[in-house]
């Protein structure tokens, strides 16, 4: 589903950047090849974000939040995470620090990657 989609384009972000950098030297492959599969990217992490965001606010408060991340976390066969955890990726992924994740936020988190 789109999850895994997400998940496939993350390792490949994660492939080429460190191609880049072994090879290279640069990022410059991993930045073009970004550019082109942005957008897709982008509509399939509003489609799962949609999928969490169960009162439908545009936000995902932190009961919505871990759901997504433990779902994700299982996905990859890893533990729910911990408070310790579960906290570290709250600063990470709400950059105004408004205790809800906007779709935007996690966007330009996993853009980040």
């Amino acid at each position: 589903g789109d999850r895994e989609l997400i998940e496939k384009f993350c390792d490949a972000i994660l492939v080429i950047k460190n191609y880049d950098e072994t090879v290279t030297g640069t990022h410059h492959i991993a930045i073009q090849w970004l550019q082109g599969v942005h957008l897709h990217l982008k509509t399939l992490i509003q489609t799962v974000f949609d999928e969490y965001d169960l009162d439908g606010n545009g936000t995902l408060d932190l009961h919505e939040l871990r759901n997504f991340i433990n779902e994700i976390r299982l996905s990859m066969n890893l533990y729910k995470c911990d408070d310790s955890i579960f906290n570290r990726i709250t600063v990470i992924l709400d950059e105004n620090e408004d205790g809800v994740i906007e779709c935007e936020e996690l966007i330009e988190r996993i853009s980040d990657i």
